[in-house]
């Protein structure tokens, strides 16, 4: 008998372009926290990809929509927080909008009877069988064959990506498996380096980046991931420090603030409302462009009352991120 807890979901492999196959169906990559919905007698208990318990955290969707299979079912999915058409993760780390849960796998049906060995494309008429939307409760829909008109549709909506899962696949729980990869729609931008976070063996961990929005420098946050040593080692060599931020919002974060000379290239899935840059990723240097160069993205936004300080959740701890 499965417990709560016991299940972890089953990850995808990275990919970077998108793609048409007789032997996948697709599906739109939600913006939200991933979960397991272990549905039981008292009702649904969500659980998070580390194994946390989210339940009380969305008590608006505890009730199992009407016509959904027996207790013991165990489903994975996503909540999200609808605004109009889009979700919107911002809107679900401020505990705001519209709260769904869209249900794209079903591990385990009524009583308990695992799916898991079974292909993907019979688990998903185990899903759909009987199955009635509700306002807490949606169905994923899927695209056979035609990712990369899917994909069009993705990127002219701004959506954060897509995902192809073979029909045949199984589901491997807590495995990441080349049966799913995933297609980011990520955007890239020129920054000024303005600041290092320095670890505790004086390794420089992570350096934050600067735009220009006019005529001042807005910092947008601190990228780690892509940072290479022979890059770290370059920017060391390059970097000179001064004792004041450079920057018209500096954060609370005790950062050690450069003289922003240096340019780099980050790619990255948006920009928040509060002006940081969610997921952000170093490509490279780029030492052919000058600070003046790097500039506010066309059509960016963000609340200039809201920039100073941290863009902590509201409700569930960073880990959560998908």
């Amino acid at each position: 008998m499965v417990e709560f807890g016991d299940l972890r979901p089953m990850l995808a492999q990275r990919l970077r372009s998108p793609f048409n196959s007789p032997d996948h169906m697709f599906e739109v990559k939600w913006d939200g926290y991933r979960a397991l919905a272990y549905v039981t007698p008292r009702g649904v208990r969500y659980q998070s990809r580390q194994g946390k318990d989210l339940s009380e955290s969305f008590p608006s969707l505890s009730r199992c929509p009407v016509g959904f299979p027996a207790h013991g079912a165990v489903v994975d999915g996503e909540i999200v927080s609808m605004v109009g058409q889009r979700s919107s993760f911002h809107h679900l780390r401020q505990g705001r909008g519209h709260l769904v849960y869209v249900a794209f796998d079903l591990l385990l049906a009524g009583d308990g009877l695992s799916l898991m060995d079974r292909p993907w494309h019979e688990r998903r008429r185990h899903l759909e069988d009987g199955w009635v939307e509700s306002p807490a409760w949606s169905l994923s829909p899927v695209v056979a064959e035609q990712g990369e008109w899917l994909w069009q549709i993705i990127t002219q909506q701004g959506l954060e990506g897509m995902v192809a899962k073979t029909k045949s696949g199984p589901y491997l729980a807590g495995q990441r498996s080349g049966h799913w990869v995933k297609v980011s729609h990520r955007k890239t931008l020129d920054c000024v380096i303005v600041s290092v976070l320095v670890a505790g063996s004086g390794r420089i961990s992570s350096v934050g980046v600067a735009v220009y929005d006019a005529k001042r420098l807005h910092y947008l946050g601190q990228v780690g991931s892509g940072l290479s040593q022979q890059t770290l080692r370059r920017i060391r060599d390059q970097l000179k420090t001064t004792p004041e931020a450079m920057v018209s919002n500096p954060p609370d974060d005790a950062l050690l603030w450069t003289v922003p000379t240096l340019v780099c290239t980050v790619e990255y899935l948006e920009i928040t409302p509060r002006g940081r840059l969610r997921h952000p990723v170093f490509c490279r240097l780029r030492p052919e462009l000058s600070p003046s160069d790097c500039h506010w993205p066309k059509g960016g936004t963000w609340d200039k009352d809201k920039v100073s300080g941290q863009d902590r959740p509201a409700q569930l701890p960073p880990d959560q991120c998908p």
